[in-house]
């Protein structure tokens, strides 16, 4: 690299410091103002507030009297007992006019066409000097650089007066900056990796500090999503798992520092994001065994620190915590535990840290437990929300501690417990979103439970592991309806919720019995055992159709009775287009039978109803 390359970055560089420190200046003052002159609002006159009150009543007062109820004026409403003195009133501000279709187009739609303009323009020149070679890789290169900076210093400068405007040079500047370093190193090769990677960290330090003194949404949107994109366009392809993951705990740090100046949330999303999709990445491309011990620490180092933005942004104020911040600490505990889990029962290890995995699931609960108590001792708003997810979160973490110890169907109850928890706090801080939250993370249990979960041949029967994830469904299951049932007031949605988790919940016991029966047979070391097999599954669900059936007349539940009904009716079409073509001699005709009696039962059982009915 020449003398002059050299120059071209000490200069680059400097002019980056530069807005960096101008922007923290920018900082440090707004930081420094007294809240009064940040957040003044304008004081209402108690002279004017009395006479509001005064007409408000005196329009009450009328519309009585035309109904017959009121027949005088109330009094003059006094603020306070000093005697009434005319009030000096200013004339009201005229209202400024809200923008003309004329004024939009030419003053907005026309920045954003001129904007573009200028950008296809400036390429197409571009283009056509690089074909011609009239400017050369190094001044094509800083006059990216160049152009960034000049773009990053005005949309600073002209923020307060056009935000719009500098918006798109800020966003503009940015992009050149990223694109001319990349290109620096990729196509030209006059940088190498770390000196590219060092010019883009120090790009995305100056991005985030003008986000914050500018206080500019997009700005920082854009500065974020330029320090992701950061390690994929100075990638070489090699394995360098520390300085990856410390640049990502780095910049989540500064994330975190942005979305704190400007309340903007949505950034630690896009955050946990663009982590959890290079964890998995790199993982996929460079994980051995050799590196448990390294990674755990950054998984965990992770966690904390996205487990100390919900905290400081959601649980310390605990103002305006909505259902996506709750959200947001299930998954960052959810996906904690779930990689940790992954990686300490790789098969490489033979079980060795099962018990670790269940003292992780164990110390999760305690941790989400007292943090449950302390913000429910704190009496603060949405305390009894927040303690009651946090609560949740530990319940969950001690349910799974034994099944992840087992190696059998952990995830399962922990989204049983997870689902139960959420509509409990739903319900009780009349949150339908977290409801219908639960509602899908039970879904999702439901299809780990067909999906997964019913894998591989028992050794007995009943008593064994798959009643692990099976049992912790269907007891959600359960406790979802008598919760849904006992509210009151009754959630709307419940007429619908109700019906399709009776069916759910009979249809999850059905399948478990099934694959316990077939199980059952499966085990006995003999080809004549498959009659018995079949014919033990079209009995079994006769006889739970025929439980359901009655059931449903105690009760006086339609919906059991329908799903019975079905039930029926598949084991009609098994029998009719299963049994009678596969089954041999007396089971053919047992299953027949014995299909034919229950029928029959369940016949008498409706005309007798009926006969009851018209007597009545």
């Amino acid at each position: 690299m020449g003398d002059s390359w050299i120059w071209v970055l000490v200069l680059f560089m400097l002019a980056l410091i530069a807005l960096a420190i101008v922007g923290l200046v920018a900082v440090i003052r707004f930081l420094s103002q007294p809240s009064s002159t940040k957040y003044a609002t304008l004081p209402a006159s108690a002279e004017e507030l009395r006479k509001i009150l005064q007409q408000h009543d005196e329009r009450l007062v009328r519309l009585e009297q035309k109904m017959g109820v009121a027949k005088s004026v109330p009094p003059s409403l006094e603020i306070s007992s000093a005697p009434k003195t005319p009030a000096k009133t200013e004339p009201p501000k005229p209202k400024a006019p809200g923008k003309t279709l004329e004024e939009a187009v030419a003053g907005r739609w026309f920045q954003w066409i001129a904007l573009a303009a200028l950008l296809f323009g400036m390429g197409y020149f571009l283009k056509l000097a690089f074909e011609n070679n009239w400017i050369g890789p190094m001044a094509r290169v800083s006059m990216g650089w160049v152009a960034g900076i000049a773009f990053l210093a005005l949309g600073h400068q002209w923020f307060k007066r056009y935000p719009v405007w500098a918006h798109s040079l800020a966003g503009g500047g940015l992009s050149f900056l990223y694109l001319s370093t990349y290109a620096a190193f990729q196509f030209y090769h006059f940088l190498d990796s770390d000196l590219a990677f060092a010019l883009m960290i120090l790009t995305t330090a100056a991005g985030s500090v003008m986000a914050a003194a500018d206080k500019s949404r997009v700005l920082a949107a854009f500065t974020a999503l330029g320090g992701f994109l950061t390690p994929i366009l100075v990638s070489t392809g090699e394995d360098h798992q520390v300085v990856l993951m410390s640049y990502l705990l780095i910049l989540n740090a500064g994330i975190f520092f942005l979305s704190l100046m400007g309340g903007w949330r949505f950034l630690r999303w896009g955050g946990a994001l663009f982590t959890v999709l290079y964890c998995v990445g790199w993982a996929d491309k460079f994980y051995q065994p050799d590196k448990l011990w390294v990674t755990l620490g950054f998984h965990t180092a992770f966690f904390l620190l996205f487990a100390a933005t919900s905290w400081t942004q959601d649980f310390r104020k605990r103002k305006d915590t909505d259902s996506a911040d709750a959200l947001f600490t299930i998954l960052n505990a959810g996906i904690y535990y779930a990689s940790t889990y992954t990686l300490l029962s790789n098969i490489n290890f033979h079980g060795d840290y099962d018990l670790l995995s269940a003292l992780l699931a164990m110390g999760l609960g305690l941790v989400y437990t007292s943090q449950s108590m302390r913000v429910l001792k704190s009496k603060a708003p949405h305390s009894t929300y927040l303690s009651t997810i946090l609560l949740g979160l530990g319940a969950s973490f001690f349910a799974v501690a034994i099944p992840a110890y087992f190696n059998k169907g952990w995830i399962t109850v922990g989204w049983s417990v997870e689902a139960v928890v959420m509509a409990w706090a739903g319900l009780r801080e009349s949150r339908p979103a977290t409801r219908y939250m639960a509602y899908v993370v039970l879904a999702f249990a439901a299809f780990r439970l067909i999906f997964f979960d019913w894998t591989g041949i028992t050794q007995t029967l009943i008593w064994n592991e798959r009643l692990i994830p099976y049992g912790s469904a269907l007891a959600s299951i359960v406790a979802l309806i008598l919760i849904l049932e006992k509210s009151k007031p009754r959630p709307p949605e419940a007429d619908a919720v109700v019906p399709i988790l009776a069916i759910a919940g009979n249809l999850t016991a059905l399948l478990y019995l099934s694959l316990e029966v077939a199980d059952y047979w499966n085990r006995q070391a003999a080809v004549s055992f498959w009659n018995a097999k079949a014919l033990s599954l079209s009995v079994l669900w006769l006889l739970y159709a025929g439980g359901m059936m009655a059931a449903g007349f105690i009760k006086n539940i339609k919906g059991l009775r329908l799903v019975s009904i079905m039930t029926f009716f598949v084991t009609i079409i098994k029998v009719f287009f299963y049994d009678l073509s596969e089954l041999e001699g007396g089971y053919r005709v047992l299953s027949l039978i014995i299909l034919g009696l229950i029928l029959l039962a369940v016949s008498f059982a409706y005309q007798n109803r009926s006969k009851k009915k018209g007597k009545a």
